[in-house]
């Protein structure tokens, strides 16, 4: 003979939920609401059966969303969130930074700013520009002030420009038709030039430029001239 027993029970004070596979449901809901929170709710679910599972699931903030830190574009300070709330804290003073600006060589935080400081120094009229010494901008009228022309040799036709001594300041070249020579005239610096050296150099001379032929770090000379079919080679010598 076979028995068969069949109970039906509904708990938490709801006769009318059903519970199957010889276990039992239960739900909870409860809302609360303070300071920081309002409007958050929270829910609750638990079961168990023959499987013996159970799950939880909570959210805070209006609409349960997530904290997203937000970005304020500065190198000193840190975007974080805390307790569910975007916060924005200041890196400690002295902590490395980039102000972006390349004419400051060392730049720190300080007080949540990033300031630049060991300035490149730029002397002769020169400003600093994306970490170099180069010449203000012109930004009144171009003037060009005359001075007394440079005496060389006879008909000059051409010039090149070079540091011929290596003192960092560009000399003149200059090839003279008339005279077979070249002229050559120091810079002082200043503006002015020491008195032309004449050199000879070829027949009936052209035009001239200057390029270190020997790699030696000094900048020749090479003239082309005008009668010979050929060009002349001045290497550069640094003599006692």
């Amino acid at each position: 003979m076979v028995v068969i027993v069949v109970a039906v029970c509904g708990c938490s004070g709801d006769p009318g939920s059903p519970t199957s596979g010889g276990g039992s449901d239960r739900t909870h809901a409860s809302s609360s609401s303070g300071a920081g929170g309002a409007g958050g709710t929270s829910a609750e679910a638990s079961s168990s059966g023959a499987g013996g599972s159970s799950s939880v699931a909570s959210s805070s903030g209006t609409g349960g969303a997530d904290c997203v830190p937000v970005d304020d574009q500065s190198s000193c300070s840190d975007d974080v969130c805390d307790g569910g709330v975007p916060l924005t804290t200041p890196k400690a003073n002295g902590a490395a930074c980039s102000d972006s600006d390349a004419c400051t060589q060392t730049d720190a935080c300080l007080n949540g700013t990033c300031v630049g400081g060991n300035p490149v120094v730029c002397s002769g009229g020169t400003s600093c520009a994306v970490g170099s010494c180069v010449a203000s901008v012109c930004t009144g009228a171009l003037g060009l002030p005359g001075r007394a022309p440079l005496r060389v040799g006879q008909s000059p036709v051409s010039v090149a420009a070079a540091d011929l001594n290596g003192d960092g300041k560009p000399d003149l070249a200059v090839t003279n038709e008339g005279g077979d020579s070249v002229s050559l005239l120091l810079n002082r610096g200043n503006g002015t030039f020491a008195p032309a050296v004449n050199h000879d150099a070829g027949n009936q001379l052209y035009s001239i430029t200057a390029a270190d032929l020997n790699a030696d770090g000094r900048p020749d000379l090479v003239v082309a001239n005008g009668i010979g079919n050929n060009v002349t080679v001045l290497l550069n010598a640094c003599l006692p």
